[in-house]
């Protein structure tokens, strides 16, 4: 192993360790505020006929997706990108790929932040939990997101991508959210200041 994968390998145990603090959470929600700046969607996909995805007045996230045939097939890629103002460049914290129909079918996920969005997607949606996804109309309402960054995660801005694809091929649906996590105290000091 080389010192990337070493350093990898200790965060994503560190990160597993506080996702699973739950009493950390619970203070965590309370204290800081997930805000959404944008949810960009880009459909590549020809057996999408209607794709919607917008923020909620109350700052969650909905989409719409009319699927005209069964998806036998797909993957999600995702990727958590930060700003680093001093050096006027990007991090990225997480990039990783997996089987969504091998989650819908086992219903676990090596990732467990991946995990938890997943969890919060599905609690208010129709996607039934097998693969081929049917045909019809698929809604994913209400999710929110605070719940589902590490409770170590600082105030930042961020940009998560989302890729839904069908593997060798280019089709897919490309989703990008903007936004920024920070304490809600601060927030008062910012619109006071």
């Amino acid at each position: 192993m080389d010192m990337n994968e070493i350093c990898r390998s200790r965060f994503l145990v560190i990160l597993w360790l506080l996702a699973n603090w739950s009493s950390v959470h619970a203070v965590r929600r309370s204290r800081y505020v997930l805000k959404w700046s944008s949810f960009d969607c880009v459909n590549l996909w020809p057996i999408i006929s209607n794709f919607s995805c917008r923020i909620q007045d109350d700052g969650n996230l909905s989409s719409d997706i009319q699927v005209t045939e069964p998806i036998k097939d797909v993957w999600v890629k995702y990727k958590l990108v930060v700003p680093r103002p001093i050096q006027k460049t990007e991090m990225v914290l997480f990039d990783s790929a997996f089987d969504a129909c091998k989650v819908l079918r086992d219903g676990v996920m090596c990732n467990k932040l991946a995990y938890l969005v997943y969890q919060n997607m599905i609690r208010n949606s129709n996607l039934a939990k097998v693969c081929p996804i049917s045909e019809g109309l698929l809604y994913f309402h209400n999710i929110s997101g605070v719940d589902q960054f590490p409770a170590f995660m600082p105030e930042m801005d961020f940009t998560l991508s989302i890729l839904f694809y069908k593997p060798n091929t280019t089709y897919g649906i490309n989703t990008t959210l903007k936004g920024s996590l920070f304490e809600t105290n601060r927030q008062r000091q910012k619109f006071w200041n």
